[in-house]
């Protein structure tokens, strides 16, 4: 008996099994079947419609605005004279004064030049110095290397003199000992003047390159002198107005002292305030007109 009952749990386990397999089967078979008659959507066709506008030609018109405000006129060039260089003040313009009108070119005031014409005078006399110091050189050097051809010959005939008395001292005694060191001794010094003027041309090239530095040196000190001079006049560089003044005749100046202030006031500009709406009322135009082309 116990025997027969173990065996039909196992087969209803089988047939259940099989009986899902074959409902899946059956599911799967349906549904395929379904598909295949189901047919697919007809392609849409899409047209294109025209559309009727209406275009209206515009024309440019000008949109007067008006703004109040109020603000004060200012010159847009402003200009602040110093003198570049120091001294007394010898002579000021006349027409010099707050409210006045200075043409271009005419002088604003004078510093006083003995000073700077004493300088440009000893600047240009250093150049002329060492202008002359180099031709006072180069023509010692002709002079010089003409000088060493005489000398070398001067060598070589106590060279041979020297050797000559020796020569007869020795061999035939002829003449006397201190005779041989004579020539000998003019035979040294002959050639001790070779060798120091060779030593001073060997210098030549030299001082003369120092002396065209200092050249140099003393054409730019003459330079800025001359610049100087030119800097005790001081002009107008454009028709203006004279807006302050803080300078008299006599007075001290330094380099960077302000002394006058000049304005252009043929080109002025105003700085006025606006009232918020009616900088709205006048940027609202053009804000939609910029939102119209946008679109």
């Amino acid at each position: 008996m116990n025997h027969k009952h173990v065996k039909r749990p196992i087969q209803n386990i089988i047939f259940r099994v099989l009986a899902c397999i074959l409902i899946l089967a059956i599911g799967i078979f349906s549904m395929n079947s379904l598909a295949n008659l189901k047919k697919p959507p007809v392609k849409a066709k899409n047209k294109e419609y025209a559309l009727r506008v209406e275009a209206i030609r515009t024309q440019p018109t000008d949109v007067p605005v008006v703004i109040t405000g109020y603000g004060e006129v200012h010159a847009l060039k402003v200009v602040p004279i110093s003198p570049e260089v120091s001294g007394i003040i010898f002579e000021v313009n006349p027409r010099v004064d707050a409210g006045e009108i200075i043409p271009a070119g005419e002088t604003l005031f004078r510093i006083d030049t003995r000073n700077y014409d004493a300088a440009v005078k000893e600047a240009r006399a250093g150049e002329v110095q060492w202008e002359n110091t180099i031709k006072r050189l180069e023509k010692q050097f002709a002079i010089d290397q003409q000088r060493l051809l005489t000398l070398q010959r001067n060598r070589e005939l106590a060279g041979l003199e020297f050797r000559r008395l020796r020569d007869l001292y020795k061999k035939n005694k002829v003449g006397t000992r201190s005779g041989v060191e004579k020539a000998e001794q003019a035979f040294n010094a002959a050639m001790d003047q070779v060798d120091q003027l060779n030593k001073a041309l060997a210098l030549y090239p030299i001082q003369i390159k120092e002396a065209l530095s200092s050249l140099a040196s003393a054409r730019a000190r003459l330079s800025v002198s001359v610049v100087n001079l030119d800097r005790c006049t001081v002009t107008a560089d454009f028709d203006a107005r004279v807006k302050s003044v803080s300078i008299k005749q006599g007075q001290y100046v330094a380099p960077g002292q302000q002394v006058l202030t000049l304005a252009d006031d043929s080109i002025l500009e105003i700085c006025i305030a606006l009232d918020s709406r009616d900088a709205r009322q006048w940027l609202l135009p053009n804000i939609i007109l910029n939102k119209n082309r946008a679109i």
